[in-house]
């Protein structure tokens, strides 16, 4: 079976998002459909059981946010709902590309010309926004509203909507990065499952039982042929900056920037970290080159095809490797990342949220827009499809546990590893800092050099400071 790429499962996510919100509306009547999870009862309410307004608000506001014409069909659908709650608020909905959406949003907001409302990566993003001002205390609107409870959220989603002691967004959900490992391949070699006592050499042995050349040799034995592997014992994930190396990094007692935005890809931890996926690749042949992958992990994700013992398992791809049709052929489980030598694991939390622009002329319009989006209903409806968790616990614990795909034994580890968030720096630039570590270095460092190189690591040293401060306000 095909691998399910990155521009699959983004399609998948779309079509998810416009079937859920078409059902919104119609109480706790759902069409049945296949490919629909159903919804259990919990603290989700249906789109027309959300409070009466205590007072009219009119006015027009804007919403921007990245995604592309089906995700702005979909949005629509959503605003729509929101209308029949508010019928004197005009909201304008505009999406754009990645790249776009980021340059717009910043000549906008320095120019007094940014949108009301507008999606924001908290891991990326936030830190730049909020410094410069751009962003309205939400958590001051939260204080001087009595229906509503900005403490219904995850502390780690709060945490990452934060910045210098004020709360700057909503968090619409909340995603860890956990591992997978295939149950088949572990049983078949005899290895008991992985626990909540793995350490990176665990993995590091797991993963020579894991690898198969055709002979079904294992790369621990005599003759193995390491240029000629079908099974693999952990996907190369290594330019997965801040969704898998940074866990590892901290892990390990290392980090890839200072919390004051500076370099700390030479410290101990970290350089341990880097050389521990060169060995995997280029010394124990446990995992693949870039060459075999032929890109990135999630372009041609072997896990998916049954070629590979381990991988990663965004909680946001739960419905494509476990709902529908279309599901992998792999019987998996998951696991959180592994101990380093802190004695403690991390594990990648992220979170997309809604925020509103500090020069708005339109506050109370855009409070009760935001309020929507981020609330109960919606985040609802994206835990039980699959596409993406909760940052409010009491819909994960109800909804994503009884209605997401995917067995209870997994959807309790990503639970679980919420409790275990890796820190983000709060410094400005990081995503764009981020891409320049992962996919300009690490790629190369890692995956395309059989050689590990502490003068290459010294050069993304540098690099990384000069960015940083070429990035300052």
């Amino acid at each position: 079976m095909k691998s399910p790429t990155l521009k699959k499962i983004l399609a998948t996510v779309i079509c998810l998002a416009l079937m859920l919100t078409l059902v919104t509306g119609c109480g706790g009547n759902k069409p049945v459909d296949s490919s629909t999870p159903s919804q259990s009862a919990g603290p989700q309410t249906s789109g027309n059981d959300s409070p009466a307004p205590a007072k009219e608000i009119t006015g027009e506001i804007k919403y921007n946010f990245w995604g592309d014409a089906s995700q702005l069909e979909a949005i629509n659908k959503q605003i729509e709902q929101f209308k029949a709650q508010y019928p004197g608020i005009n909201v304008v909905a505009n999406a754009s590309d990645w790249g776009t959406y980021w340059e717009k949003l910043r000549t906008e907001s320095a120019g007094g010309q940014a949108p009301d409302t507008f999606a924001m990566s908290t891991t990326a993003f936030l830190s730049y926004f909020a410094s410069l001002g751009f962003l309205k205390d939400v958590g001051e609107l939260d204080k001087n509203d009595d229906s509503f409870d900005i403490g219904m959220y995850n502390k780690a989603a709060i945490e990452l909507c934060s910045y210098g002691g004020k709360v700057q967004a909503l968090p619409q959900d909340m995603n860890v990065i956990v591992m997978a490992y295939n149950v088949d391949m572990f049983q078949k070699a005899g290895i008991n499952p992985p626990n909540d006592d793995w350490t990176w050499d665990d993995l590091l042995e797991a993963a020579k039982l894991l690898t198969l050349d055709a002979n079904g040799k294992n790369s621990t034995e005599p003759g193995f042929d390491k240029d000629n592997i079908v099974q693999w014992g952990i996907a190369n994930v290594s330019d997965y900056l801040d969704g898998f190396m940074d866990p590892m990094f901290y892990s390990n007692g290392g980090s890839s920037y200072t919390d004051d935005g500076k370099s700390n890809i030479l410290s101990d931890g970290t350089v341990k970290s880097i050389k521990y996926w060169h060995d995997l690749i280029w010394k124990y042949n446990v995992s693949p080159n870039f060459d075999i992958t032929g890109g990135s992990w999630f372009s041609n994700d072997l896990f998916a095809q049954g070629k590979c013992a381990m991988s990663v398992l965004p909680s946001y791809w739960l419905f494509s490797y476990a709902g529908g049709d279309d599901k992998v052929p792999v019987n998996f489980e998951c696991f959180e990342l592994p101990k380093g030598d802190s004695g403690k694991r991390f594990n990648a939390v992220q979170s997309k949220a809604i925020c509103i622009y500090s020069n708005t002329k339109n506050t109370e319009a855009a409070w009760e827009f935001i309020k929507f989006i981020a609330g109960k209903d919606m985040a609802g409806k994206v835990a039980a499809s699959g596409s993406g968790m909760s940052a409010i616990d009491e819909i994960n614990e109800t909804i994503f546990m009884s209605d997401a795909p995917g067995t209870e034994a997994t959807k309790r580890v990503m639970i679980k590893a919420f409790n275990n968030p890796c820190p983000v720096p709060k410094v400005i630039g990081i995503g764009d800092v981020n891409w320049l570590v992962g996919n300009d270095y690490l790629n190369q460092i890692i995956m395309r050099d059989p050689e590990f190189k502490m003068e290459t690591l010294e050069r993304l040293d540098t690099a990384i400071n000069d960015m940083f401060e070429s990035l300052k306000p």
